[in-house]
């Protein structure tokens, strides 16, 4: 389970190809229409630097665009971007940031030879304040009129999920998006999990492979269990307010989070008593190796070593 729970989520979701089909119908219609039929289809790869994954997680997929009807074309291969900002604000730089990705992809499209495809970011905003952003030429002071086309400038799509009311988005038929969006919106809300778990888990109703079930469910709990910081009183709530098919899926994720504390607590320990025997070997055996008190200990050389360089300091 990943530590941020936003992204596992998000991830999960938008890797599912007919929750990406129904977020465009609804969201970004006009691409939607102009979309070929059946041609999207999943990029697996992130192209998000070191840097940006602090600010985004992102699920890309490659699709055609339809030809102008008055040329009788090709269809238009395209990257449609789906980036999930974990800032719950708006972001000055994010135009910036946006240029960098779309730079990534290019960058590795020629590195692999291949032709460059045109990029449609959007981006996912789920901050209470109004989404609002800076093209890249507002950034610059005082620029002189002729120097504008200098500087790059593009445009990207925003879902502000703010600007979506319950009613909207249940009115919208959509499953596991449904839930996500919500919990996205009610963020650190247990009271609204608790009071709209049929809305929550009305994805039960639809008709997904039991697998998508699985997989979709096991991070939507693990989203609410570590946004929430629930205790098992509280889960023990969730849980009989569940379908019942869902309901054993609760309680396997709650032994699972139980057995992973537990572990994490024996491995703690364990981690504990390695280092007050290191210590004591190291202040009676100043002059063993570090190596040679690894052996002894069961440990790695780094570790003794550490403990060696904190005692001198």
């Amino acid at each position: 389970m990943t530590n941020k729970p936003f992204d596992y989520l998000f991830t999960t979701t938008f890797k599912i190809k007919s929750e990406v089909v129904d977020y465009l119908k609804n969201f970004q219609v006009d691409i939607a229409k102009n979309l070929v039929e059946g041609s999207l289809q999943l990029d697996d790869t992130s192209y998000l630097t070191e840097k940006m994954k602090s600010l985004f997680s992102d699920v890309t997929y490659d699709g055609l665009w339809k030809p102008d009807p008055k040329n009788s074309g090709e269809p238009i291969p395209i990257k449609i971007t789906l980036l999930f900002e974990h800032k719950s604000y708006s972001y000055k730089w994010l135009s910036i940031q946006l240029l960098r990705y779309i730079l990534e992809i290019w960058d590795r499209q020629i590195s692999q030879k291949e032709d460059l495809t045109i990029v449609l970011p959007i981006v996912v905003y789920h901050g209470e304040d109004k989404f609002s952003y800076r093209p890249i030429p507002s950034l610059f002071k005082n620029v002189d009129e002729k120097l504008m086309r200098f500087i790059p400038n593009f445009d990207f799509l925003v879902t502000d999920l703010e600007q979506f009311s319950e009613e909207t988005l249940l009115k919208m038929q959509l499953g596991f998006l449904l839930s996500t969006f919500l919990v996205f919106k009610h963020k650190r809300g247990w009271d609204f999990v608790i009071e709209h778990a049929d809305w929550l888990f009305s994805y039960e109703k639809k008709e997904y492979d039991n697998f998508l079930i699985d997989r979709f469910t096991k991070a939507f709990f693990a989203y609410i269990w570590v946004v929430n910081k629930v205790e098992e009183e509280a889960w023990e709530d969730l849980k009989q307010k569940l379908p019942s098919n869902l309901k054993d899926k609760a309680m396997n994720f709650y032994d699972f989070i139980v057995q992973k504390g537990e572990k994490r607590g024996e491995k703690r320990a364990k981690l504990e008593k390695d280092k007050i025997f290191v210590t004591r070997l190291l202040k009676k055996f100043p002059e063993w190796s570090d190596e040679e008190i690894a052996s002894l200990v069961l440990v790695k050389v780094n570790f003794v070593k550490e403990i060696r360089e904190s005692l001198n300091n």
